[in-house]
């Protein structure tokens, strides 16, 4: 009960009890794409003051000590983040030692300060953290992605009204995960290394952005490309429309698989089974004993052996 209940009548206990049971209901059912598409009803969470997350998760609707915490190392970065700004700004006019000082010293507290609240995110997903709490780190990830998506949804909306045409995909890229060119995907059902797939579909006709040499985005909407994605609740077929080739400068983690390998950088996902579970985790969060679903065979499992 989120209300004292010496307070309460007969009437409204059994009304609260109601809607708690319609917030359970709700957040087992809960993934990306119905918030997406608003298909739930959220009025029961108003009613007992909560939040609920893109995994389910429940939150009262009040400031806890976490929060409190990332909040003020979020303020700190954006200060000497603006600093290192200022002064960069003035070393470009006028360059002295005491300005170059001034930039390292910014730049190395404001990097600090973005390393710890990455390393919070993370430590909320290992077992070894005093409040670990596996759902609150699939909450930020989920959430994450609905808020990305959200985004590239009115995006293109306002795009599409703005310059008056109909249904077409503005948003070339935002942020995303990386794995190394010689990595097995699945594309259509098939497996494939994603550099013979870049190779395979992308041309000049498809190149949408080119920012260097090392930098191309590709738009394969057209092609009707699946591969298989995880939405929260299970795992799903997922149109591919945009194929990217870049460099990136992120920590890799290499992954051993009943001697197979895959690369990737600390914020790509993996979907494990851990507990009964199918759960979405990063890199430096799989344990030995988590089961790796091979999505190319249906119900096949790996085991897998992690190496940093």
């Amino acid at each position: 009960m989120w209300k004292d209940i010496r307070k309460m009548t007969r009437e409204e206990i059994i009304e609260e009890l109601e809607v708690l049971k319609q917030v359970r209901e709700l957040s087992e059912k809960v993934n990306v794409d119905k918030l997406l598409k608003q298909e739930l009803d959220l009025e029961p969470l108003r009613k007992v003051n909560l939040t609920m997350t893109a995994n389910g998760a429940l939150y009262h609707r009040v400031e806890g000590m976490l929060p409190k915490i990332m909040q003020k190392m979020y303020t700190d970065r954006v200060i000497f983040k603006k600093k290192m700004i200022e002064a960069k700004k003035k070393y470009e006019k006028t360059a002295t030692k005491e300005l170059e000082k001034e930039i390292a010293r910014c730049n190395n507290i404001q990097m600090a300060r973005k390393v710890q609240l990455n390393s919070l995110y993370g430590a909320m997903g290992t077992p070894y953290f005093r409040y670990y709490k596996l759902a609150n780190a699939e909450a930020i990830t989920l959430s994450g992605q609905v808020s990305i998506r959200w985004i590239e949804d009115k995006m293109n909306t306002y795009l599409n009204k703005v310059l008056k045409t109909s249904d077409i995909d503005y948003v070339i890229a935002s942020d995303t995960d990386s794995v190394v060119g010689d990595t097995d995907v699945y594309a259509n059902g098939e497996k494939i290394k994603i550099e013979k797939l870049y190779d395979n579909v992308c041309s000049p006709k498809n190149l949408v952005c080119k920012r260097d040499e090392n930098d191309y985005i590709h738009n394969v909407s057209d092609l009707n490309l699946y591969t298989k994605s995880y939405d929260g609740n299970s795992i799903v077929d997922d149109k591919i429309i945009h194929i990217m080739k870049h460099k990136v400068k992120k920590k890799f983690y290499k992954i051993s698989v009943n001697g197979n390998e895959i690369i990737l950088t600390e914020d790509h996902s993996l979907i494990v089974e851990r507990n009964g579970e199918l759960i979405s985790i990063k890199p430096y969060e799989v344990d030995e004993d988590d089961i790796f679903i091979n999505i190319s065979d249906t119900g096949g499992c790996l085991k897998t052996v992690y190496n940093k």
